[in-house]
């Protein structure tokens, strides 16, 4: 195991029952990805994904995924998200923190 990796728990998951993630179910999930969504900080679009169905990196994401479920084990890179602070309204005091919401950008891939 990599240092910077963490061991999680899926408590929604049932483990016994979801060890794989097949092509088919990772191509269904890509396809249900929104056109035109902010890219994590990755960078990669939902548009990037979509281009690639049909093609090998699609079962090289399968077979990560499966790997993350088997050993309960997830990436640091996939826990990153970037904080970004919005104005609640154009009218308010941007000097002052309660007037901010906080957006939380997290890979959706």
């Amino acid at each position: 195991m990599h240092k910077q990796e963490v061991k999680i728990k899926f408590d929604n998951l049932q483990i016994s029952t979801c060890k794989v993630m097949y092509v088919t179910m990772v191509t269904n999930y890509i396809k249900k990805l929104n056109r035109g969504s902010l890219p994590g900080i990755d960078g990669i679009r939902a548009e990037h994904l979509k281009h690639a169905l049909g093609s090998r990196i699609i079962r090289h994401i399968s077979v990560m995924f499966s790997l993350c479920l088997k050993y309960g084990i997830l990436p640091n890179t996939f826990r990153q998200g970037l904080i970004v602070p919005l104005l609640k309204k154009p009218t308010l005091d941007p000097t002052l923190s309660q007037h901010y919401c906080i957006l939380y950008l997290i890979e959706s891939s």
